[in-house]
């Protein structure tokens, strides 16, 4: 799984299976002393849950981590109370906390109360909380509406404008309220105090602030005096060592305003010495982050494994490095398997398909027969859901993703089509749809057609070998061998990329337009047969140039013949023209059989008669043999309907496949690619379906075209 790389912490959430929780977590602010707003006879603390900050997520359905906004308007219903939890462990109920209570929105923050119960496990929360050493808390909420904001556009939702990539929880209800060891956004907090301080204080490291009272910091200065002051002292500093005509390496200015700085020390051995002391913050800051960057590579490689969060926080909390915490996932996982020592046997690994899979067979197979398209072995359970309307499956489909069912058709529709598998199901069946539209649609060109590959889109080319020198007779006056060559040409051609577009609206859903999922991509499979059988006779009937840089059919090629009707005369001729054409030195005949007949379908009659019969002959000569009958077989007949636009008196011989013409694929792909990505504009998905293909004609000789004159 990947993590993220921007200035959010990365915190990586649980992906949303049926019946689990999105998570989120959020930083404590704590006061020397313990929190301000830390009622110890209630055992409450005040805390900022969540805000409206972006924060890095995992998506389920993106697979990845983007960053989120939690919309502090779709949090319905308020919850009165949710369980306080340690670390979202929901296994046992040892791992209850207490209760979060008094939730309230105040601008873009939701607050609430912490209460601690009075048990083994509060009263060591309470401590940790007490002592400042229990530093975040996480939100454990399920998300039933979002809208994906795409990369570099900008949207307006709810009258507010958000920038892409972003996904906006425009809805959703809150689980549950933890005490974790790790946060991310840096905006919530535990509420150090509730007068004089804003929600904004940042926590300042205890020996930074006991080496700023060494320089002259008043031990009641509050801690935006204290930042202030820092700041300051960085800024006054700069400016005396650039009076002395050098300059030293300070870190960024701290926000925060006034405060006095203490003189800076001139002599080189007390500059060296405050270099040293001013050294020491860097140092801890730069430990900070690389404790969050460990502590990220722990939880993203237990998230990713499943691993407990009882595990996952002894690995956080024992202080050992991300690599060894790794190989500690891998004896975890290695035991969850019952394999011990790492060594020895290893069980055959099986693939088991669980209800969330059958469940999604069975809804592909029940829309593709109401479809009208055949499926061979339905999946067990297909025929219960022959009856549902598409409506109905969006709604069975959040309930077994643990989501609310109610509300308005088309909130429920929009609900399914971004938190379930209902989108996947569909883009299932179209690409089945499209597969099905592309195997049946009758073409011919593969019966005469030989096939290639490139690796790209530019122009490529292919040689074409002539033959060999003749062999020479040896004689007593001529008694060693002469070398002989091969004269070749080459031919050049290139693909092209063919596509159309096509999408799944909400609309379609709640319409119950069943043919969008079938009848339309099965309709784009059979255009992208089409497309590519038209690239295929296109090479025959542009009579493109070749090689040498005349037209394929030339006099000059001496491929192509009139004859007066067809009949064993004209057909003979054309036989015989195709027989005698020259090798590429014009020295000898090369005989090229012809193999496939290539005809208008205006013409099908006539040569199936022609073809058919063993005798031909007239009321003189009744009995005379057909020397065609058998020349072309029933599958080396070919009736091509697109000949009829070139004319119906027009018919080809061609020869063996590999010969004539060839149809090249990108990587060898012969059948259409489909992608699918979110579309915002119909709260749908949508879907393109491309092929990258070119032909051409490799060899004039293996061709001749008749046309029939009489």
């Amino acid at each position: 799984m990947p993590r993220p790389s921007n200035t959010h912490s990365p915190w990586q959430a649980r992906g949303q299976e049926a019946g689990e929780l999105q998570t989120r977590n959020a930083r404590l602010l704590l006061g020397r002393g313990g929190p301000q707003t830390l009622d110890e006879g209630q055992r409450s603390v005040e805390v900022v849950a969540a805000t409206e900050q972006a924060v890095a997520v995992f998506d389920p359905q993106r697979w990845e981590v983007v960053d989120e906004v939690l919309l502090m308007s779709g949090l319905e219903p308020l919850p009165e109370q949710v369980p306080l939890l340690d670390s979202h462990f929901r296994g046992s109920t040892s791992a209850i906390l207490g209760s979060a209570r008094g939730f309230r929105v105040q601008g873009s923050e939701l607050l609430a109360s912490a209460v601690l119960a009075k048990t083994p496990s509060g009263e060591q929360a309470l401590a940790l909380v007490r002592g400042n050493h229990l530093t975040d808390v996480s939100v454990g909420y399920q998300v039933d509406s979002s809208q994906w904001v795409e990369p570099g556009r900008t949207v307006s939702i709810e009258g507010r404008q958000f920038s892409g990539p972003l996904k906006v929880v425009t809805n959703w209800r809150l689980k549950e309220l933890s005490l974790c060891p790790i946060g991310a956004d840096e905006a919530a907090k535990i509420r150090a105090a509730v007068t004089q301080r804003t929600s904004k204080e940042r926590t300042m490291d205890p020996e930074l602030r006991a080496y700023l009272e060494k320089l002259g910091l008043a031990q009641d200065a509050s801690e935006e005096e204290a930042i202030a002051f820092w700041a300051e002292t960085k800024q006054r500093a700069t400016a005396a060592d650039s009076q002395r005509g050098h300059h030293r390496e300070i870190d960024p200015p701290v926000e925060g305003q006034g405060g006095e700085a203490p003189q800076v020390p001139a002599d080189p051995a007390k500059d060296g010495q405050e270099k040293s002391q001013r050294a020491k913050p860097d140092e801890l800051l730069a430990r900070a982050q690389a404790e969050r960057e460990r502590a990220a590579e722990i939880v993203g490689m237990c998230r990713t494994h499943g691993i407990a969060d009882q595990e996952m926080l002894g690995m956080l909390t024992s202080g050992r490095s991300a690599a060894d915490c790794g190989r500690k996932v891998l004896e975890l996982l290695a035991q969850r398997s019952g394999i011990a020592g790492g060594g020895g046997y290893r069980p055959p690994a099986r693939v088991m398909q669980d209800e969330r899979d059958k469940f999604r067979a069975a809804s592909l197979d029940s829309l593709l027969i109401r479809g009208g398209i055949t499926v061979a072995k339905p999946a067990p359970g297909h025929d219960e859901l022959m009856g549902f309307s598409l409506k109905e499956l969006a709604r069975e489909c959040l309930g077994r993703a643990g989501q609310r069912t109610g509300g308005d058709v088309r909130d429920m529709v929009g609900r399914a089509m971004t938190t379930s598998d209902l989108p996947n199901i569909f883009m299932d069946v179209a690409n089945k749809s499209v597969m099905f539209g592309w195997e049946t649609a009758p073409e011919t060109w593969p019966q005469w057609c030989a096939t290639g590959q490139v690796s790209d889109f530019k122009p490529a080319h292919e040689v074409r070998l002539g033959e060999f020198d003749d062999l020479d007779q040896m004689t007593d006056e001529e008694p060693e061998y002469k070398y002989g060559s091969l004269k070749d040409a080459q031919e050049q051609y290139q693909i092209a990329t063919y596509g159309k577009a096509f999408r799944i609206s909400r609309r379609a859903v709640i319409d119950d337009d069943l043919g969008m999922l079938t009848s339309v991509p099965q309709a784009m499979g059979e255009a992208a047969s089409r497309t590519v059988a038209d690239v295929a006779w296109a090479a025959l009937t542009a009579n493109g140039i070749m090689g040498d840089g005349k037209a394929i059919f030339h006099a000059d090629h001496a491929n192509t013949i009139d004859i007066q009707a067809f009949d064993v005369d004209g057909v003979g001729q054309a036989v015989m023209k195709m027989t005698a054409q020259m090798d590429m030195r014009k020295k000898r005949r090369i005989r090229v059989v012809p193999t496939f007949f290539l005809s208008p379908t205006g013409l099908f009659v006539t040569a199936e008669k022609f073809f058919g019969s063993d005798v031909i002959g007239t009321a003189a000569e009744p009995n005379i043999k057909n020397p065609f009958t058998g020349t072309f077989g029933q599958d080396r007949r070919i009736y091509e309907p697109r000949l009829d636009d070139m004319g119906q008196n027009i018919f080809y011989l061609a020869g063996p496949k590999g010969r004539t013409v060839k149809v090249f694929f990108l990587n060898g792909v012969q059948a259409p690619f489909m992608d699918w990505e979110n579309d915002w504009n119909t709260d749908g998905r949508k879907g393109k379906v491309r092929i990258d293909v070119g032909s051409k004609a490799m060899d004039w000789r293996g061709l001749i075209r008749a046309t029939i004159t009489g």
